[in-house]
């Protein structure tokens, strides 16, 4: 009973999950003391046509965009219908220190006199995690969603993903779908928030990439755990850039002696994956990177 409270109290130690990766549209970051990773994600949307399916889905809470250039994208609105299922194996986890349940996504794109109905779904068994999801601390107040008199009443489903689109401009049918779950193992306690990226440019669905900002926290004396919770973090900023049509990122990691640390900057873009490194003449070989260091860092 002891070591199950001294893990419950090291989950609350942990950074709130919250919404704080996105500050505004067109900006993607982990906050500061979370670690960044980038990674191309095994999943895929499948078409629904069945009617019972779809019929199912139809029940489902819903959040739609609407605006979209027809012409320029076969559509003029998207419905992104949410919820949660069980995991096999996990029935007897919680929900709150380890999740049990993962996301179930339905998106419907809506044309003048026809629909298309799509599901999201793991490409292999191994990358269900991928969807792992619990609901968010709603006693976060900077977290919270207004519901005053006169702002929006939030569904059911509100309080486990949000949707939104990711850039400044309305009519760019680009989302990010922002979840996140725990996990609580015999030394560590992990919460792990992720920013799956949705395109529909082409009409049909892509999960292009995900951003994860994971945050640790060290529980008893392991070595192990201690050694992981001390380990500097890889940050990560993002911006929108209009010409590219994509995201802009710098990600900075930690190397060397933790005494006297010193970091590596990286430059590319998150949707295709591409260098978007600012030096002119790009670095050849180890011997030409360890120049590069010194020389930033004395410049």
């Amino acid at each position: 009973m002891r070591a199950h409270n001294i893990l419950q109290i090291a989950l609350l130690l942990l950074p709130s999950p919250g919404m704080a990766q996105i500050n505004t549209a067109g900006q993607i970051s982990c906050r500061q003391e979370q670690r960044a990773s980038v990674t191309a994600p095994t999943l895929q949307f499948v078409v629904v046509s069945a009617p019972d399916a779809i019929k199912q889905w139809k029940t489902r809470p819903v959040v739609a965009f609407a605006g979209f250039d027809a012409v320029k994208y076969g559509f003029t609105r998207a419905e992104f219908y949410r919820w949660h299922l069980p995991v096999p194996g996990r029935e007897d986890f919680d929900g709150t220190t380890n999740s049990k349940d993962r996301l179930a996504l339905a998106i419907r794109v809506v044309n003048s006199g026809s629909e298309r109905w799509f599901e999201l779904s793991a490409r292999q068994k191994e990358s269900e995690d991928q969807l792992y999801i619990q609901p968010l601390n709603v006693n976060d107040e900077s977290d919270a969603e207004d519901t005053s008199e006169h702002g929006p009443k939030p569904d059911q489903m509100a309080e486990w993903i949000t949707i939104q689109l990711a850039t400044p401009d309305a009519g760019f049918p680009l989302f990010i779908l922002k979840y996140h779950h725990s996990d609580l193992g015999t030394y560590q306690a992990s919460s792990l928030e992720n920013m799956l990226l949705v395109d529909l440019r082409t009409s049909t669905p892509q999960a292009v990439n995900s951003v994860s900002c994971r945050s640790f926290e060290s529980i008893g004396g392991a070595c192990s755990g201690q050694d992981e919770g001390h380990e500097g973090s890889d940050t990560l900023q993002c911006q929108w850039d209009a010409k590219a049509n994509d995201f802009r990122c710098t990600m900075t990691t930690p190397y060397g002696s933790p005494y006297a640390q010193r970091r590596a900057q990286s430059d590319f873009y998150l949707l295709s994956n591409k260098p978007a490194s600012e030096s002119a003449e790009p670095v050849q070989s180890l011997r030409d990177l360890a120049f590069a260091i010194r020389n930033n860092n004395t410049n």
